[in-house]
């Protein structure tokens, strides 16, 4: 038959002698022949299909091909190719701890910057309602409120009067701000500012508002450079002023200080306080 190639290695003869008549229509392998009469003896193998052909081991089909056992290895052999080797594997998390750690300070970085940007954005709105204060002649009269001992009275009395609609802009970096709304009374933990008690509002560029604990009352009679309180809520990085004109300004230590660039009070001024809360 097309597609055989090599004889058939019996007759049927030898088939007949050795197994008996009945087996000279199947070979070993499993193909029936069709015998036809005449001058020249020819015959048609067929196939007779088997469970056990996809197992066959011959030139044809090797053990197992087209079974699922073997589609399973196959599957193996190429996950094997497409798969990482050790030093591969150890190379690329190497690489990828090496940018983690480069990245980390910059987003640490960024992270700071943000909280920095806020603590001056809250100062300048809590300076703005002192301002707004101030500028009531039934209640400042031009002066800022001096009704308190700390600067949480100061920022209660704001409260109680009206001032304050929001006290998220009471709190900063490290102070959470207030979770009671409304006239309801505000607690010194949740207050991120020290206030310059006895200033008005023709003082200008004299300090109004600080972050809590990081300038002394001498940093504002004087020109005296600012060092850094570990008690306040950013220690050695910094801290906001807020002055009487409503500027709200970041300040970095540098060396370990900061030079007074703001405005200071008179020799006369003798009745300036500086209040924590």
């Amino acid at each position: 038959k097309e597609g055989m190639e090599d004889p058939l290695p019996y007759n049927l003869e030898q088939l007949a002698t050795l197994f008996g008549p009945g087996a000279a229509g199947l070979n070993p392998l499993g193909w029936r022949e069709s015998w036809q009469s005449g001058p020249v003896a020819t015959h048609t193998p067929t196939r007779i299909p088997r469970q056990r052909d996809c197992f066959l081991f011959d030139r044809h089909f090797r053990l197992g091909e087209g079974s699922s056992m073997h589609n399973f290895f196959q599957r193996i052999r190429k996950l094997k190719a497409n798969s990482f080797t050790l030093v591969e594997l150890l190379v690329v998390i190497s690489i990828i701890g090496l940018l983690a750690g480069l990245a980390t300070p910059a987003i640490q970085k960024g992270l700071e910057k943000g909280k920095q940007t806020t603590d001056v954005s809250n100062g300048r709105q809590v300076a703005m309602i002192l301002f707004a204060y101030a500028n009531d002649e039934s209640l400042g009269a031009g002066t800022f409120p001096t009704n308190g001992a700390t600067s949480t009275d100061i920022f209660n009395a704001l409260v109680t009067n009206g001032f304050v609609t929001t006290h998220k802009v009471l709190g900063g970096n490290g102070v959470p701000s207030p979770k009671t709304a409304g006239t309801n009374p505000v607690a010194s933990e949740s207050v991120y500012w020290a206030y310059t008690k006895g200033l008005a509002i023709t003082d200008g560029g004299i300090p109004l508002l600080s972050t809590k604990n990081s300038i002394k009352l001498n940093n504002i009679n004087s020109s005296a450079a600012v060092t850094p309180d570990m008690s306040s809520p950013w220690k050695d990085k910094g801290f906001v002023i807020v002055t009487a004109d409503c500027a709200s300004t970041w300040y970095s230590f540098t060396n370990g200080k900061v030079s007074g660039r703001w405005a200071t009070l008179d020799a006369s001024a003798t009745n300036v306080s500086l209040l924590q809360p």
